[in-house]
């Protein structure tokens, strides 16, 4: 061989290195990238199940307070002012299902679970909102009494003036 074809044979392999070298690099950060994106992938994938984790047991102790507030009903059902006892048993009841829950829960459970019974009771209309056109009746009612009894106070000390003079 020449040294022209050595040194072409040369440049060749170098060539081919360069461009196996170029390669080999683009796949590398092709891969890291992918693996970047594995990687996220698995964090939001174990994100979402210690949230649904999370979800599931707070469900669990609502159903919990559900069923503990249907025995509360129960054990005070046709009973009048025993509001004070009921809450009392709930949050009694509560705490022995669920040790360690605080007082915060306890009480968010309990508002929660009531809310939703007052609203399914309203919207079954066994109970009924306060007639709202008797309410404003009773606030015109309280600014006409109010007005008059400015007036009487008004009149009244007119009177002791002129009774003065």
């Amino acid at each position: 061989m020449s040294n022209v074809q050595t040194i072409i044979e040369g440049t060749k392999l170098a060539i081919e290195g360069a461009a196996v070298a170029g390669i080999l690099t683009i796949v590398k950060i092709a891969l890291d990238g992918v693996m970047d994106i594995g990687v996220e992938f698995l964090k939001a994938k174990k994100d979402k199940l210690v949230q649904q984790l999370g979800a599931d047991k707070y469900n669990q102790k609502r159903q919990l307070a559900v069923d503990i507030y249907n025995r509360v009903e129960q054990e005070f059902k046709g009973q009048i002012g025993v509001a004070e006892e009921k809450l009392k048993a709930f949050d009694k009841y509560l705490a022995e299902k669920i040790p360690g829950i605080d007082q915060e829960d306890i009480q968010h459970f309990r508002e929660s679970i009531t809310g939703d019974a007052n609203s399914k009771l309203l919207e079954s209309g066994v109970v009924k909102p306060a007639d709202t056109q008797k309410s404003a009746q009773v606030t015109t009612l309280t600014q006409e009494n109010a007005a008059l009894k400015q007036k009487l106070a008004s009149i009244q000390s007119t009177a002791a003036v002129q009774e003065v003079k």
